[in-house]
């Protein structure tokens, strides 16, 4: 391992979103032993964020860009700092930053970060024809990388199959948790309860509010139940396009109003989850989910989707059940709130073991 390697995370901006905050976690990590720069796509509007960084050591630039339609000035501003600072090694996150690193004419060494099954999701997204072209556009970008990082076993086995005709070279590092930022969550709220005094198990769903994470079926099975005469609290953690429809949905039903309470986006999700008795999700298209993997930590029962980024965890842990129907959903979270068992995060998922792959992988690919 050498300081002298210099190692770049390309991002779209320093938005709050799980794909950021893992590449900002990692950078961090990885400062210890090489020469890290965080760039932006995006110009940087959270200044205070940017300094912040700064002071943890961690040299944050931005490209200046505005969104896809900069794609030149980025690609420009790209060659110049990379001529500039000599980047040994560029990784990327997310369709812009892929699609720009994969123009550029640059000599640094090219990796990919894939942070979910983008086919399912574009395909989702857009519809079935946008999609595909989506789907493929971003595959020849892959194509044209020196190696590309999947974060679980169905992606791998996935990507492996759609570029085996490329020379890009494919490579397995589990998503992480950043167990300290956790435990850190954990310290802020020990001793707060923030469903003290209820009289029934709390359920309890974390995700965005946007039609392809399906908290519209969450909600409706929950409702259901209520009419069965099966009881429990729904929190939902989130914000999206669908919070307002599915929170008025909720509102008009009298066991609805009384027992499923919406918190809005939480910069600490963890003060709910912490508290709660059972982890739900049915989204239609993930990666690895940094709020299953949340769950999971904290020993939560789970009933989640049965979609790649899930199952393998119903494969490594206990207490993870998996459905693949409305009917299926509400019959798995009766048994749970009857006697689930907890779950636990296997230990490829923590921070460490992602470091150490990933400074394996820089020191490989820079000595090839």
């Amino acid at each position: 391992m050498s300081k002298s390697i210099k190692v770049c995370f390309l991002i779209p901006s320093l938005s709050d979103v799980s794909p950021v905050n893992a590449a900002i976690s990692m950078a961090l990590g990885l400062k210890e032993n090489f020469n890290v720069t965080l760039l932006s796509y995006d110009r940087i509007s959270d200044l205070t964020k940017k300094s912040a960084l700064n002071e943890k050591g961690l040299h944050v630039a931005s490209l200046e860009a505005g969104g896809i339609r900069d794609i030149m000035k980025a690609k420009s501003a790209l060659t110049d700092m990379t001529s500039d600072a000599g980047f040994d090694v560029i990784i990327s996150m997310l369709f812009r930053c892929d699609m720009l690193l994969a123009m550029a004419d640059i000599k640094s060494k090219k990796i990919s970060s894939l942070r979910n099954m983008f086919y399912d999701e574009y395909r989702i997204s857009y519809g079935r024809i946008l999609g595909c072209f989506f789907y493929k556009l971003h595959s020849v970008f892959l194509s044209r990388l020196d190696a590309v990082v999947c974060m679980s076993d169905d992606m791998y086995d996935f990507f492996s199959s759609t570029l085996r005709n490329s020379n890009v070279s494919i490579k397995k590092i589990y998503n992480f948790l950043d167990e300290d930022r956790v435990l850190k969550q954990i310290s802020e709220v020990s001793g707060e309860d923030v469903f003290l005094g209820r009289e029934y198990p709390t359920v309890i769903s974390v995700s965005s509010l946007i039609p392809r994470k399906r908290v519209d079926i969450i909600l409706e099975v929950c409702l259901e139940l209520y009419g069965d005469g099966v009881y429990f609290y729904l929190d939902i953690v989130g914000s999206g396009s669908e919070f307002e429809r599915l929170a008025l949905q909720a509102a008009t039903s009298p066991n609805g109003k009384k027992l499923i309470q919406f918190h809005g986006y939480s910069d600490n999700p963890i003060k709910y989850l912490y508290n709660a008795n059972i982890f739900v999700m049915a989204s239609e298209s993930e990666g690895v989910s940094r709020s299953l993997m949340e769950a999971l930590y904290l020993n939560k029962i789970c009933v989640v989707s049965d979609i790649p980024g899930n199952r393998e965890f119903s494969r490594k842990s206990r207490g993870v059940s998996l459905f693949n129907s409305r009917a299926m959903f509400k019959e798995q979270l009766v048994q749970s709130l009857n006697e689930g068992e907890a779950s636990f995060l296997p230990l490829e998922y923590m921070r460490k073991c992602a470091l150490n792959e990933y400074t394996s992988l820089i020191n490989d690919i820079c000595r090839s």
